[in-house]
């Protein structure tokens, strides 16, 4: 199984430019989980920031899933972007691919989000593919502007 992460903040260095424009809801008390709203609807996150709770309201969140395998979508125009929920915290998207490096692609599903790749389908992916994928749990939040963490 390949290392996705080495730390939260080698994860950040890297990949924090393709932070999400999110809407934070909620944040209930000694859960970890953030309700996020995102222009494709609401998602739970695992919040990897701690162990500081997020503050309500706009900011800039890195989501970062992990995936079995990431497929190329049938060349069919003007297909919509989507993320949506399929549990507590996973998801199946669609949409176009904005970088690629080795097991991570990211994709531009209705927000930015950074998929950590299993097997080996991340070499068959090229920037401006579509690409389909079904996340396992657990989505991770991680907050790109420190502004959005609330200080004890």
């Amino acid at each position: 199984m390949p290392e996705l992460e080495r730390s939260p903040a080698d994860l950040l260095a890297t990949w924090g430019k393709h932070a999400a424009d999110v809407e934070i809801v909620a944040a209930p008390a000694g859960l970890g989980l953030l309700e996020l709203k995102l222009p494709t609807g609401v998602i739970y996150a695992l919040d990897r920031s701690g162990p500081f709770a997020f503050r309500r309201g706009p900011g800039r969140v890195l989501l970062q899933v992990t995936v079995e395998t990431v497929q190329l979508a049938p060349d069919e125009p003007q297909e919509e972007e989507t993320l949506a929920s399929s549990g507590v915290s996973s998801v199946n998207g669609r949409g176009l691919v904005l970088e690629v490096a080795k097991n991570f692609v990211v994709v531009r599903a209705g927000a930015p989000i950074l998929l950590g790749v299993l097997d080996d389908s991340w070499r068959e992916v090229q920037v401006g593919r579509t690409v389909i994928f079904k996340s396992l749990e657990v989505i991770h939040a991680f907050a790109v502007d420190t502004s959005l963490v609330a200080r004890m």
